[in-house]
């Protein structure tokens, strides 16, 4: 008796072995986190541009350029902001995550012309805004939209 009822609880087994398998794939493909690290000193993260319409006679742009620094694992990077002939440099600082996550810059574009919307990518593919650069009469404004902190577990 023993003989013919061994082969039915091996095939059991198998079955349920393929069943844990199955859900263990389902449930890590449900968490897409990406592991993103900061280049060498200097990369070029990203860049958004839109060709200023206004000056056809030269070949003028609007362009936001975010690029490592030293400290880019601790969240610095470098902002190089541009409207034409006027350009100007700073440094930004990506707020702190959770530990062992780098922040990766994101650049979209805003609202209007010549407006574009700095944020983050936390590894999970959403955008989270946190500056909004535009310029307007030739000026290039940088100001913060959004504020996020470190929630204490």
């Amino acid at each position: 008796m023993i003989k013919r009822l061994l082969p039915f609880f091996f095939l059991m087994a198998i079955t349920a072995c393929r069943q844990n398998d199955s859900r263990r794939e389902e449930q890590s493909s449900q968490v897409t986190t990406t592991a993103w690290e900061p280049p060498a000193t200097g990369t070029t993260i990203a860049e958004y541009k839109e060709r200023v319409t206004e000056d056809n006679l030269n070949d003028k742009y609007f362009r936001v350029t975010v690029k490592t620094t030293d400290y880019s694992r601790e969240g610095a990077y470098r902002l190089k902001l541009e409207y034409g002939y006027n350009i100007n440099e700073t440094d930004i600082q990506l707020p702190e995550w959770h530990k062992g996550t780098f922040l990766k810059p994101v650049l979209k574009k805003g609202a209007g012309q010549y407006h574009c919307l700095l944020g983050f990518d936390a590894g999970d593919g959403k955008f989270r805004e946190l500056y909004l650069i535009n310029a307007e009469g030739g000026d290039i404004r940088l100001k913060q939209t959004k504020g996020y902190y470190k929630a204490e577990k």
